[in-house]
């Protein structure tokens, strides 16, 4: 059996916070304050953590809140151009520049609601990933039997996304193409899928967390 030794371009990673947030009353939810610091500051310092410096972030409305943040974070900005904030078009945006800009790397994709993820998640599917058979282009992380964040794709996914002429359809329609090509891992963690979607599921947070202002 042919396991692959980790990529010497390494592995980037793209934040999908794209989203209206219309559950939690319209605001962008990856700049939740948590602890004095956005959702979307404690992924990066998380994924960092795991080595893994090269990070993008997917954005669509609430610019004004969000583009800050990024810079604050020393990400890339990939602004989503579609009128939709559905998450395929954030997937269309990343897979399009994680293309254009990071030949022959790895992608990692997760979505900025995500805020129990620490590094210490990112560095045991970091590990998985690193020691996957030759033939796994595609991890997807499981908590109970639903798929979790990151998932992570190889290059040559990534490659067969773009190329293929229908990017417009996604991640999730490789996934389903690609089965044979998927490992799906049970991580027992609930942080891999714990998001926050309605004002109430602040509550699960450990420490203050405050809504951002949308003007």
């Amino acid at each position: 059996m042919e396991y692959l030794e980790p990529s010497q371009l390494g592995l980037a990673a793209c934040i999908l916070a794209a989203g209206y947030g219309s559950r939690m009353g319209h605001v962008p939810k990856a700049a939740i304050r948590i602890r004095e610091r956005s959702v979307l500051e404690w992924q990066v310092l998380a994924l960092r953590g795991a080595g893994v410096q090269d990070i993008s972030v997917v954005v669509g409305p609430y610019q004004e809140q969000l583009c800050p943040l990024v810079s604050l974070c020393e990400a890339e900005l990939v602004l989503n151009e579609s009128k939709s904030a559905e998450i395929l078009h954030s997937q269309i945006a990343a897979v399009k520049s994680h293309y254009r800009d990071r030949h022959g790397c790895d992608m990692m994709v997760l979505l900025g609601d995500l805020p129990f993820l620490q590094t210490h998640h990112f560095l045991r599917l970091r590990k998985l990933w690193e020691m996957r058979n030759g033939d796994i282009h595609g991890l997807v992380p499981m908590a109970d039997g639903v798929r979790g964040h990151p998932l992570v794709l190889s290059w040559s996914a990534v490659q067969t996304i773009a190329e293929s002429g229908q990017t417009d359809k996604g991640i999730r329609s490789w996934l389903s193409r690609s089965k044979q090509s998927v490992q799906f891992v049970e991580m027992n963690d609930p942080a891999y899928v714990r998001d926050v979607d309605i004002p109430q599921d602040l509550a699960q947070i450990e420490g203050p967390a405050e809504l951002p202002l949308v003007s």
